[in-house]
């Protein structure tokens, strides 16, 4: 077994919500109404140290019941089409939080109604993906994608959405 003569430095500190909103330094998408007993958590995904995404995770108790995502293109690169992430995005969050199995819950992705989405009170008609008990759609700003994921009983807390810059 190889030993290194220097000890480990300690883990990166995980960022605050406040700090993880100022790193990013654009508005994030989060609910205009979450239920009061709804716990808010915050995940990030990075490109080469570049903050792209920004997830806004509300739970009630250890259930995920909406997750909103805010994701701006690479520096050096064009954003994927909506549609392309929303199906990422959706196949995750059902692997992750979904009650049916995950064979299941992914086989039953399907086209959803359309929905309207009212962000920062300019509304706009989005196409959704379904599954079993969960709704997903996307919209897309100047800057931003915004990617939803609800079950479907908050699906209309989930339509109304608000930007936060920290």
């Amino acid at each position: 077994m190889y030993r290194s003569p220097t000890p480990p430095t300690s883990a990166p500190r995980a960022l605050s919500a406040d700090e993880l909103l100022r790193a990013f330094g654009e508005p994030v998408a989060h609910l205009a109404d979450p239920h009061p007993n709804w716990r808010v958590t915050y995940d990030c995904q990075r490109l080469d140290d570049y903050l792209t995404d920004i997830d806004v995770q509300y739970i009630h108790g250890t259930e995920h019941q909406v997750v909103v995502r805010t994701t701006r293109p690479a520096p050096r690169g064009d954003a994927p089409a909506p549609d392309v992430l929303l199906a990422g995005f959706f196949r995750t969050y059902l692997a992750n939080y979904s009650d049916t199995p995950q064979p299941e819950a992914l086989a039953g992705i399907a086209p959803g109604p359309q929905a309207v989405l009212h962000l920062n009170d300019t509304e706009t008609t989005t196409a959704t993906l379904a599954a079993p008990g969960h709704l997903a759609f996307a919209a897309r700003s100047a800057e931003h994608t915004i990617l939803v994921a609800a079950a479907t009983r908050h699906v209309t807390a989930a339509q109304h959405l608000h930007f936060v810059t920290g």
